[in-house]
């Protein structure tokens, strides 16, 4: 089987998946948040932080989806029912196999290292990696015929078991085992409606198919385990090093200041490796990148900053005071998260022209330095580590557009700074903005609900001027994506 569109295809398809993809994050992680103040007051800070660990089985597990070893299934233009076949084998097997692992770790390495109870969680986490690779080969399926609103609804429907999980176990007085077992609901539904949704042949490794989706999916799958190590180390030495409560406070303010704003990027980053896989040429590849990122420097960075203006509020007031002392790491991650914000897609821009070895490199030398610089500020308390991660998050910016996207489609520093401006103008005014209209309101001893809708309204006004008045083209580029998004077409070819 094989598929080609044209370039005004793929901007449909684009908008079309868009739409409904940010319908489903918006409505999903918004029951999400709610739900993580609920478990945020149910469950201790040492266990969220004793959890934290363990949900980097989880993490890793994802490798075995379509980031991994069904990659290929997304990105060939040839496709037989055998190459299907072995990639539904090789999510099983490999599958089988680390989960096997991670119970092997979990009863020998980890409880000396992070201790008896997080151990016992790590084991609590060991199906994942079945879970992904059950359903890896039917999302690939649904992903390579562009059925983005299919899509919207499962992961939905997950997010929404998700929860239910996670706050029933709560309530029933689990605490670190609800946010695992919440964890591991997301890929286990995922997966049950994907197979259901685009069911694949049997898995039987046939030579010719198992050989050529390998050597295709090595360096993605490889790839992208190293980067979700690079994402997830820093639980793991914090864990090694530090008490449970201040790795928890440290995984609610690397929520806030990074991970929140990875899920509205997820939007654009389940869009873009189908829509790369299918442009026809380097211009039309380099088009998309720089949209992409003018759109979520514009929309990120300014709702980041608004963040850190407001975090002193709403942090304490959202999930209670014993959770205070993430503010103000949390405040300095946030411009990590400004810096994933920018970075986002490049790992499906590279696998899709081919550079997935050089990629695999790249992350490799994340993984090595940051480990290290975490390793080396972990005994200075988390706000160290904090610094370290946005420092860390800037550099990394610089060395991606250097090193990766000027030589593989030309785009450079001049090209990054053009995207971008608007969004870190507008972020600077509206913190500018912010810290000061709340220092300000501090002297009314007003409810903090109160403060928060006038800082938002601060905020939203200072946003709309700047862009209005300074960046014309930016705001224009916005609310024309917008408009486009609300009025594509439903459904996108397949």
């Amino acid at each position: 089987m094989s598929e080609q569109l044209s370039a005004p295809e793929l901007r449909r398809a684009a908008l079309s998946g868009a739409r409904w993809t940010a319908g489903e994050r918006f409505g999903a992680e918004l029951a999400a948040f709610a739900s993580a103040i609920v478990l945020a007051r149910l469950i201790p800070p040492a266990e969220f932080g004793r959890a934290a660990v363990a949900l980097i089985v989880v993490a890793l597990a994802t490798v075995l989806g379509t980031a991994g070893v069904t990659a290929p299934v997304v990105q060939r233009r040839e496709l037989a029912r055998e190459h299907l076949a072995s990639a539904a084998f090789l999510g099983l097997a490999l599958g089988a196999a680390a989960a096997a692992a991670t119970v092997g770790v979990a009863r020998t390495v980890a409880p000396a290292i992070f201790g008896e109870r997080t151990a016992e969680l790590v084991l609590v986490a060991s199906p994942a990696w079945l879970l992904v690779g059950l359903g890896g080969t039917s999302q690939a399926l649904l992903q390579r015929a562009l059925r983005f609103r299919r899509q919207a609804a499962i992961e939905a429907t997950a997010v929404l078991v998700s929860i239910g999980v996670s706050l029933g176990s709560a309530v029933a007085g689990l605490d670190g085992e609800a946010l695992v077992l919440g964890a591991l609901a997301l890929p286990g539904t995922v997966a049950l409606l994907s197979v259901a949704s685009a069911p694949p042949p049997p898995p039987v490794p046939g030579r010719r198919g198992t050989r050529e989706l390998w050597r295709d999916a090595a360096p993605v799958a490889g790839s992208s385990l190293v980067y979700l190590g690079y994402r997830n180390v820093d639980y793991a030495i914090l864990g090694a090093q530090a008490s449970a409560a201040q790795v928890g406070f440290y995984w609610r303010a690397y929520q806030l200041g990074v991970a929140y704003q990875s899920k509205i990027s997820r939007v654009m980053l389940r869009v873009a490796f189908p829509i790369y896989s299918r442009a026809t040429s380097v211009a039309e590849l380099r088009a998309i990148r720089m949209r992409i990122v003018r759109a979520h420097a514009t929309v990120l960075v300014p709702l980041l900053a608004t963040f850190v203006g407001v975090a002193p509020v709403l942090v304490p007031w959202v999930f209670g005071r014993t959770w205070e002392p993430a503010v103000v790491p949390a405040q300095i991650m946030a411009v990590a998260g400004m810096c994933d914000a920018v970075v986002t897609g490049v790992g499906p821009l590279l696998v899709a022209v081919g550079r997935a070895r050089a990629l695999l490199r790249w992350n490799l030398a994340l993984l090595a330095t940051y480990a290290a610089l975490v390793a080396v500020l972990a005994p200075l308390g988390i706000t160290a580590v904090a610094v370290g991660v946005a420092s860390f998050g800037v550099a990394a910016v610089v060395g991606v557009q250097l090193l990766l996207l000027r030589p593989a489609v030309g785009l450079s520093l001049r090209d990054l700074w053009l995207d971008v401006r608007a969004g870190v103008v507008a972020g600077a005014a509206v913190l500018a903005a912010v810290t000061g209209a709340r220092r300000a309101l501090d002297a009314l001893d007003l409810a903090d609900p109160v403060v928060l809708v006038a800082l938002g309204i601060v905020a939203a006004a200072t946003y709309v001027a700047v862009l209005r008045l300074a960046f014309g083209t930016a705001w224009r580029d916005l609310t024309s994506v917008v408009r486009r998004t609300r009025t594509a077409p439903l459904d996108a070819p397949s």
